[in-house]
C-alpha cells in the first residue's frame, strides 16, 4: 500500500526533525523501544487474537488496491469505520499497547 499511496514512511518525524534544527531546538526521544511494548502487548492476546493479527497481516501482501478504493479510503466515514472494527478484533492489543506505553511516559 505504501508504493501504491508513495508515501514515505516517516515523513512526518523527519520533517520535524529538519523544522526542530532550523529553529536550534534539542530533539529528545523520550519512547521506550518499540519491541518491548509490542512484546508485552503480543504476550498479552490470546491465540486467537494472534492468528486473526497474522491472518489479516498476510492477507494485506495480496489485496491490489484500485484507485478508487484509494479515494474511498479517503471519506471520513470509511476511516471511522474501519476504526471501529479494528477496535472491536484487537481491543485487548490497543488497550494493552496505549496503557503500556502510558504507563511508560508517565513514569
Amino acid at each position: 500500500m505504501k508504493l501504491q499511496l508513495s508515501i514515505e514512511a516517516g515523513a512526518e518525524m523527519k520533517a520535524g526533525a529538519q523544522e526542530a534544527f532550523y529553529q536550534g531546538a534539542r530533539i529528545i526521544l523520550g519512547d521506550r523501544p518499540i519491541w518491548i511494548t509490542l512484546q508485552r502487548t503480543w504476550n498479552s492476546m490470546t491465540i486467537w487474537q494472534k492468528l486473526t493479527l497474522i491472518g489479516g497481516i498476510l492477507q494485506a501482501f495480496f489485496i491490489k488496491i484500485t484507485p478508487e478504493e484509494i479515494e474511498a479510503l479517503k471519506n471520513g466515514d470509511l476511516v471511522a469505520e474501519c476504526s471501529l472494527i479494528f477496535t472491536i478484533l484487537f481491543i485487548t492489543l490497543i488497550y494493552y499497547y496505549l496503557a503500556d506505553s502510558s504507563d511508560y511516559r508517565a513514569s
